[in-house]
């Protein structure tokens, strides 16, 4: 890696390592100030070098070339971030998540998700001010978890979606309709459907069995185009129907007396009270 320049990795390295510094709240001068107390030495210098990768140096008048290796594990670890992460080969952070990712099939964001709820640095619970509450965070997601009917759950938020979004883009009946019909008869057809008169003067044959029956077929597509906003909302009112029901059994699941001992806990008021009466 030292030496060779890999104009993508390079631009991939520099944005990185300014994010990473922002995100830690280090400026060039604090970051040198750990690095040297870490591994003994290094310059300010040194970090708008290692910064700047790929760029023109002022004393060579050559592109800046990536550090030594040794070095980049050295800025990697302050970081708090795998190389791999620092030059674009994963948006992984670090090797444990990525590992982690792979093992799982999850994204960073929902393991850094599950994590934040696992070490109870989710704000919505933070806002609360129950600490009581963290408590049972651990045990909720477990038992949540190994439900079998939260995978029912899961499958029915996704048929939901897909009935949505098949609904917003159903095919049009007509032009299903007219795939149907031999395409030597489709114009015809067409006009005839749409003025009679205008068939007739075109001198198109108004007597012919098989124009007027291409043409109550899409006289029939028509009249289904109609219903389809209809339909539409009894597919998505059906989908969120059994989402509900799915989502009302997992919850009388997950309350049942088997998990009630593991989930209870007692609120700060409750404990208080306990104290008061022995």
């Amino acid at each position: 890696m030292s030496g060779h320049i890999d104009e993508e990795k390079a631009r991939i390295w520099n944005e990185r390592f300014e994010l990473k510094l922002k995100e830690n709240n280090l400026s060039q001068r604090t970051f040198i100030q750990k690095y040297r107390e870490k591994f003994g030495s290094g310059s300010q210098a040194d970090v708008s070098k290692w910064m700047h990768i790929g760029h023109r140096d002022g004393r060579t008048n050559g592109k800046r070339g990536f550090p030594a290796f040794e070095t980049m594990c050295n800025i990697a670890e302050i970081l708090g971030v795998s190389i791999g992460y620092m030059i674009g080969e994963t948006d992984n952070v670090t090797f444990d998540i990525e590992k982690t990712s792979e093992y799982l099939g999850l994204s960073e964001l929902s393991i850094k998700a599950i994590k934040n709820i696992m070490t109870r640095n989710f704000d919505s619970i933070k806002e609360r001010n129950f600490k009581w509450v963290f408590s049972q965070l651990d045990q909720s997601l477990e038992c949540l978890l190994q439900n079998p009917l939260f995978i029912d759950y899961l499958y029915g938020i996704g048929e939901l979606a897909n009935t949505i979004r098949y609904s917003e883009n159903m095919p049009n009946p007509h032009d299903l309709a007219l795939k149907i019909i031999p395409e030597k008869y489709r114009n015809d057809v067409e006009t005839l459907h749409n003025d009679v008169y205008d068939a007739i003067d075109k001198g198109i044959d108004t007597s012919s069995d098989v124009l007027w029956a291409f043409e109550k077929l899409l006289d029939n597509a028509d009249y289904e185009a109609t219903s389809l906003p209809d339909t539409a909302n009894q597919n998505i009112n059906a989908a969120k129907y059994e989402l509900y029901s799915t989502h009302n059994k997992l919850i009388d699941s997950l309350i049942s007396n088997e998990n009630i001992s593991k989930l209870y806990v007692l609120k700060t008021d409750d404990v208080n009270n306990e104290s008061k009466q022995a």
